[in-house]
């Protein structure tokens, strides 16, 4: 099991970058095949919900959408 947990975080990464950095980011990962990408916001309270940085990602995430 732990072989392949380690398998499954090895794509795992921070990105602390401007939007379309984000977004060429989350296209890579799904031109080179993936079926989902996870998106988490990070932030410096982390008992706040990020909804602000969520509303400013939507669209963001959304232009790369399968389908989109």
């Amino acid at each position: 099991m732990e072989q392949d947990l380690r398998h499954t975080l090895g794509n795992v990464g921070v990105w602390t970058m401007a939007f379309d950095v984000i977004q060429d980011r989350v296209r890579q990962h799904l031109d080179a095949g993936a079926d989902h990408v996870c998106v988490q916001v990070l932030t410096a309270d982390p008992a706040a919900l990020p909804v602000r940085e969520w509303r400013e990602l939507a669209p963001v995430v959304r232009g790369v959408a399968p389908g989109a």
